[in-house]
């Protein structure tokens, strides 16, 4: 996960990063792929919200996040499987905009007419 650091203040980046840790001290090869945000996990997450009374919370003000769609992620996740050249390596994946909820609300509402 993107964020991951033993010093984020944010409880599931440190915990990203202790499993990462306990991954490389395993003995086995490793490659971390931390993605951004996933695109159709957080609007399934938003959707019902939406669906049910028109909002739609989140924790993150005006920040912008540049969600990553999962086959995209599958397919960092495939190359990484099946090439040399990623072993010991660290790759932080992200979407081709970044976004705040609120402008991602306005593509919802778009898409939706």
């Amino acid at each position: 996960m993107a964020g991951a650091s033993p010093k984020s203040p944010v409880n599931l980046f440190r915990w990203h990063w202790e499993a990462e840790q306990d991954l490389e001290s395993s003995g086995v090869s490793w490659t971390h792929l931390r993605p951004t945000d996933l695109t159709r996990y957080s609007v399934k997450a938003i959707l019902p919200s939406v669906q049910a009374k028109g909002v739609f919370y989140s924790t993150i003000g005006e920040g912008r996040v540049a969600m990553v769609d999962e086959v995209d992620l599958a397919e960092a996740a495939a190359a990484a499987l099946t090439q040399d050249a990623h072993e010991g390596k660290t790759y932080t994946l992200t979407g081709p905009e970044a976004l705040s909820y609120s402008q991602l609300a306005g593509r919802f509402v778009e898409e939706s007419r």
